[in-house]
């Protein structure tokens, strides 16, 4: 505890104080010369982009001067903590929510059309009817763009699946010690559950996948998931490839991954529908709600 300094003595610091102070101006006047020695670099850096590229150095400058009122409006009540206008900062936060819960619905949308009704240039790019099937032939390499950034050594599995009537039942056969997994996704784009070796086990199975609000009973040996966020679902499939010369082996194993509605479960002979009446999004230049926006 401190203790009180009688009247009219001086106090001189200990050694121990005087270090720990000149420490700390040390640290403070370290930090304030890297700041100017960033500041000084990025300066330079800006200078010969602006002597190389003038008309970008121009344009990103117009576009900037345009920008800062709004960021500044955005940015100011949590510097000043004074709010000028709560409705403009409450419509730019709701704005930002939309978006983020909007995104997925909007992208998923076009991914699931895309796959599922628009015929491809490429053997690499999905394209199925609802509740089938795609295979991969081939693995994945870095020149792929289908919606995910894809592994090197699997060979995928995709399905767009409609849960909205009624279960889709999912059935593999016996994987023994190969690595595998059917990841299924809501439209949502949240993973909410998973069949797969280290989920469900490699012994051949049948898996009901089922729709928001569906109530019933399964069939004897048909195991069930977790209920799905959404009426449509993507399933994700993985099947590990040691090599080229194991491809062979494992499209005999996609040749048997079957998806089966509940009501032609256990009719082998039964046809399975082929549709592929899915939503058409509308192209962003034709959205009348956003018509001449950038």
């Amino acid at each position: 505890m401190w203790g009180a300094v009688p009247e009219g003595k001086t106090v001189m610091p200990s050694e121990a104080t005087i270090n720990s102070t000149g420490e700390r101006l040390r640290h403070q006047v370290t930090g304030v010369a890297s700041t100017i020695g960033r500041a000084a670099v990025a300066t330079g850096r800006a200078t010969a982009d602006a002597v190389r590229h003038p008309k970008a150095t121009a344009g990103h400058a117009r576009r900037t001067s345009h920008a800062l009122p709004l960021m500044w409006q955005s940015v100011k009540p949590v510097l000043t903590g004074h709010v000028t206008d709560w409705r403009r900062e409450y419509a730019y936060t709701l704005g930002e929510q939309a978006f983020v819960y909007g995104f997925p619905y909007i992208y998923n949308a076009g991914l699931r059309h895309r796959w599922v009704a628009r015929q491809p240039d490429d053997e690499m790019t999905p394209y199925a009817p609802v509740n089938h099937f795609w295979h991969a032939r081939k693995l994945f390499d870095a020149s792929d763009r289908q919606g995910l950034s894809p592994n090197n050594d699997t060979l995928y599995s995709f399905a767009w699946v409609d849960l909205s009537e009624e279960p889709v039942v999912l059935s593999h056969p016996d994987m023994g010690d190969r690595y595998f997994t059917f990841e299924l996704v809501g439209i949502t784009s949240d993973n909410y559950d998973y069949v797969g070796g280290r989920a469900t086990g490699p012994h051949a199975g049948d898996f009901a996948l089922i729709g928001p609000g569906w109530t019933g009973d399964l069939p004897d040996g048909v195991r069930r998931t977790a209920t799905a966020p959404s009426p449509w679902i993507v399933i994700v499939g993985r099947t590990l490839v040691t090599g080229e010369q194991d491809l062979p082996n494992v499209h005999a194993l996609q040749d048997r991954y079957r998806l089966v509605p509940l009501h032609l479960f256990g009719k082998d002979a039964a046809p399975l529908p082929a549709r592929r009446d899915v939503l058409e999004p509308t192209d962003a230049a034709e959205d009348p709600s956003g018509r001449g926006r950038r």
